[in-house]
């Protein structure tokens, strides 16, 4: 199928959340690829991929997994836009040559995470939006396991209990370890299928407007600084 993106979603409900309207507001047509469905077999009609996040392990012997990461790799090569969240950014990670390792005590729920390079964040900074949200983010967490800064890559964010929570890589290699693209109807969802294992709750909508401007900008960023290294 011919789409701008490919979404490698993981989980049924673990889904694309606000990307999705991010990709609606810059017209940009997308293709969710859904666990078991077979990865194409060609990426050469795709400008990015976006990986979402699940519940596997990436240290794990997994086929799949292996499979992704290979294609992970071509448009990294390919000098595609390349987006990982969670699971997927673990495996952006990996693919770059980074090493996946188990948290001494797991994050689970909202939980801050200090931003830095901020100017590598958004091409133009917004004082305002700053100042509401400031350097500490709070954010949905859901993991177990983290990545090490793959050598070359920039690092983004930092937790109290994982350092490494966001970098990019060149100008076209985004990952993060949290999920800044689960809204209340995210949450909602995730509540209703994981039942007692889910360990969040939804906030204020004003909190979580703020934090959708905020990630839209660095989906501004990363999708305008991918392109033109694509050219």
């Amino acid at each position: 199928m011919s789409a701008d993106i490919l979404i490698i979603q993981h989980h049924i409900a673990e889904g694309a959340g606000n990307i999705a309207k991010w990709l609606a507001l810059n017209n940009l047509s997308y293709h969710i690829n859904l666990l078991p469905a077979a990865l194409p077999e060609n990426i050469d009609d795709y400008q990015g991929v976006i990986v979402l996040g699940g519940p596997m392990h990436v240290d794990k012997d997994n086929p799949r997994l292996a499979q992704e990461l290979k294609i992970i790799k071509q448009f990294i090569d390919l000098d595609k836009a390349v987006l990982g969240i969670c699971l997927g950014g673990q495996l952006v990670a990996s693919a770059l040559g980074a090493k996946i390792v188990a948290m001494p005590t797991p994050e689970h729920g909202w939980l801050n995470v200090t931003t830095h390079n901020t100017e590598q964040l958004m091409e133009h900074l917004d004082e305002q939006l700053e100042a509401r949200l400031g350097e500490q983010l709070l954010v949905p967490q859901w993991h177990q396991q983290q990545f090490t800064l793959p050598e070359g890559a920039t690092l983004l964010g930092s937790s109290e209990q994982c350092r490494n929570q966001m970098f990019r890589y060149k100008q076209h290699v985004l990952a993060l370890q949290f999920h800044p693209e689960w809204n209340n109807s995210s949450i909602q969802e995730l509540q209703e299928y994981f039942v007692e294992q889910c360990p969040l709750q939804t906030v204020s909508n004003t909190h979580i407007d703020g934090l959708e401007v905020w990630w839209f900008k660095v989906l501004d960023t990363w999708w305008q600084d991918a392109s033109v290294s694509n050219v």
